[in-house]
């Protein structure tokens, strides 16, 4: 069978039981062979288990109390001391510009590196022409 054999891994989180189940679903059915699951909650403290080069996230701007947690969860993936030039990128569809704005003050806050990335070229068909896309990378 073919499938995705990622040369590093490939984890993907969620905080909510329904889209890690969906989560595990997809690895299976794509036969990720480097693949895993794993809860991750923003508002716990904890150490962050495992460093990542490259982080991806997707819809995870939408709720203005959890972006400082948020945004505290990314630096410390982005601070690991065993690893250089990690970077975290963020896709967003703009539904409330007061939360993105409060999403983009808090990176500022933690001192994060913001760099805008142009997705104006790209097409999908899961958003109407009025929704507003942003995709950032960020960096320390």
């Amino acid at each position: 069978s073919s499938g995705i054999n990622a040369e590093y891994g490939i984890t993907l989180s969620d905080h909510h039981e329904s889209v890690l189940s969906a989560a595990q679903h997809t690895l299976q059915i794509n036969c990720v062979e480097n693949g895993k699951v794993v809860p991750l909650d923003w508002t716990t403290r904890g150490p962050v288990e495992e460093e990542y080069d490259v982080t991806i996230a997707a819809d995870v701007v939408f709720d203005p109390r959890v972006l400082p947690h948020l945004v505290q969860t990314i630096k410390k993936n982005l601070s690991s001391p065993h690893r250089k030039d990690q970077v975290s990128y963020i896709c967003s569809t703009v539904r409330n510009k007061e939360t993105y704005g409060k999403f983009l003050d808090e990176i500022d806050e933690q001192g994060l590196v913001i760099t805008d990335l142009d997705v104006s070229g790209l097409k999908s068909t899961y958003f109407s022409g009025a929704d507003v896309v942003k995709l950032i990378k960020l960096e320390l």
